[in-house]
C-alpha cells in the first residue's frame, strides 16, 4: 500500500474523493468490539493527464479500541475508471499509458 500511494502524486494531479450513502453496523449497545461499513465512491479526478470518473464501493471492517474505532480492513471494489469525455459505455476502464 505504501508503494502504491508513494507513486500516486506522479499519476493523480487532482482528485475530489466523495463517499456517499454510507452504512455502518454495530451492536445495539454501541459497545461491540466490531463493526462493518459500506460506502460508495464517486471521484472526479485527473489521472495521467486525463479527466476521469472513478466509481466504486468500499467494504470496511472496524474494531473498537478503547473509546475509538479503527479499521481492521478497507477494501475498494473499483467499478469504473472512465474518461469523462467518453463515458463508461464506450470505455469503462481507461487505458493506462
Amino acid at each position: 500500500m505504501e508503494e502504491f500511494f508513494s507513486r500516486a502524486p506522479d499519476r493523480v494531479a487532482w482528485a475530489m474523493h466523495y463517499t456517499v450513502a454510507g452504512n455502518v453496523h454495530v451492536a445495539p449497545d454501541a459497545q461491540s468490539a466490531t463493526g462493518t461499513g459500506t460506502w460508495y465512491l464517486w471521484q472526479p479526478m485527473t489521472l495521467d493527464g486525463v479527466a476521469v470518473w472513478l466509481m466504486g464501493r468500499y467494504d470496511d471492517h472496524y474494531v473498537r479500541s478503547g473509546e475509538d474505532w479503527r479499521y481492521t480492513s478497507l477494501t475498494l471494489d473499483v467499478q469504473a475508471v472512465t474518461p469523462i469525455d467518453r463515458g463508461w459505455v464506450a470505455e469503462r476502464f481507461a487505458s493506462s499509458e
